[in-house]
């Protein structure tokens, strides 16, 4: 067992010799103190009758077996089966040998992407499509978000292959774990529609993701009774983790009652809203007045208006209860600015916009995510209006074939930009059952 760690000890060290990236180093480091840690703890199990007392031996071992857990968590690398931690495992010649694999396999570095590949696609879609160049890389508020910050790993890669200035849900519960946070490792899904996870393509699922990839425990809700037993049968059987599926219509007068008399806990680490029907800030003042409280919350948007328009629709009984499609230009989704002024006096800041969905966080967690202090207006910008997606929003994407572009212009007067807005809804919805409001920009 000791030389099959000095092995590996040996291997990471000529690693991190090598030049890395920030990242591959990090895990390289995180790596060497898993091992030494596991070094440690076995010198302590040999010789555990040089201690003065059991009770002193029993705690170095503790104390060496914590720091490699620690580093093991760091790395997403788990117990064997069997084992409740890793002071059990090491005694067993086959998990030690397995543990040590899989670091050895996370400290590997990631093969560099050919060079002609790096700068394949745009992070922003070219300054010529857009106002006023609005997304030239050269002006934008966070112009250090470039192809090459995000060049290793599927994480930073969406449905369209684009390398995306996005962090992985599973990174913003990492960063918030790393300040003592306890997570609950419960998550809410408000519209989980088949349960799949679907990385990699247009239809991924954070909240699928943790439950199908993290072992996280999940309440499922799905509206659609079809997509709900598809959910059941991919995520609600045979699993150590406890997964709720529900087949249920939400309102904004029923969802509370129906989420947090289902849950065990009001703490979660995840609420995500993505209903098609309901207007989702209807829904997050319904859960966050009525208690439950969210570490990320991660709800789609309208990414159209631009901050600091709001945009937001009343709910009716006589809505429809389930997606039916519309024939309006402009969907249900409030706007990015109407949802930051409802979430933000129960405590949450916004920390990204990804195309048509945004996260916000507990503002307390804000220190975990350095240079997340931009306004509202730039992460817009940044990750909804110069998203190479955008584009597809003013011809295909179900909004008929509207230029939102020329809302965003600064070149035209906000009052000007204002009244487009409200001329388009009034065709689009009709003279009631919405809101707009402009504050002055």
């Amino acid at each position: 067992r000791e030389q099959l760690i000095d092995t590996a000890v040996d291997e990471v060290v000529s690693t991190l010799s090598q030049p890395l990236t920030p990242g591959a180093a990090r895990r390289g480091r995180w790596a060497l103190s898993a091992l030494h840690g596991l070094r440690y703890s076995l010198c302590a199990v040999e010789f555990q009758e040089c201690y003065q007392s059991e009770a002193e031996a029993a705690d170095k071992l503790l104390t060496f077996c914590s720091v490699a857990e620690e580093m093991l968590a760091r790395l997403n690398v788990r117990t064997p089966n069997g084992h409740s931690n890793i002071c059990t495992a090491l005694l067993v010649p086959e998990a030690l040998e397995q543990v040590v694999q899989e670091l050895l396999h996370m400290a590997q570095p990631p093969p560099a992407p050919p060079t002609e590949e790096l700068f394949q696609f745009p992070l922003f879609f070219p300054k010529e499509f857009s106002p006023a160049s609005l997304c030239d890389p050269e002006t934008l508020p966070l112009r250090a978000l470039t192809n090459g910050d995000f060049a290793f790993g599927p994480g930073w890669v969406d449905y369209r292959g684009v390398r995306v200035p996005h962090m992985s849900m599973e990174t913003i519960l990492k960063r918030i774990r790393r300040k003592n946070v306890q997570l609950s490792r419960w998550v809410v899904n408000l519209g989980a529609a088949d349960g799949r996870c679907g990385r990699g393509t247009e239809v991924l699922d954070p909240a699928n993701c943790l439950v199908e990839e993290q072992n996280f425990h999940g309440l499922l809700i799905e509206g659609n009774e079809s997509l709900a037993l598809a959910t059941h049968a991919r995520l609600g059987d045979d699993r150590l983790n406890d997964v709720l599926v529900r087949a249920a219509a939400i309102t904004p007068s029923t969802v509370a009652d129906l989420v947090l008399g289902q849950l065990p806990v009001n703490e979660v680490d995840l609420l995500k809203i993505d209903v098609d029907s309901i207007p989702h800030d209807a829904l997050l003042v319904a859960l966050l007045f009525s208690g439950l409280r969210a570490k990320v919350l991660h709800t789609e948007i309208g990414p159209w208006f631009p901050p600091p328009a709001q945009y937001w629709r009343d709910y009716g009984l006589s809505e429809p209860l389930v997606y039916t499609p519309r024939p309006e230009i402009i969907g249900l989704n409030p706007s990015l600015s109407r949802v930051d002024e409802v979430v933000k006096p129960f405590g949450y800041e916004l920390l990204q916009v990804e195309l048509y969905d945004a996260i916000w966080i507990r503002k307390d967690y804000l220190d975990a995510f350095p240079g997340s202090d931009h306004d509202l207006y730039a992460k817009w910008l940044v990750g909804a209006f110069c998203n190479p997606g955008f584009l597809r929003f003013g011809e295909n994407f179900r909004f008929g074939r509207y230029d939102y572009r020329a809302w965003a212009n600064p070149e035209v007067p906000w009052e000007e930009r204002g009244e487009a807005m409200r001329s388009l809804l009034q065709r689009a919805q009709g003279p009631s059952g919405w809101h707009l409001k402009l504050e002055e920009k």
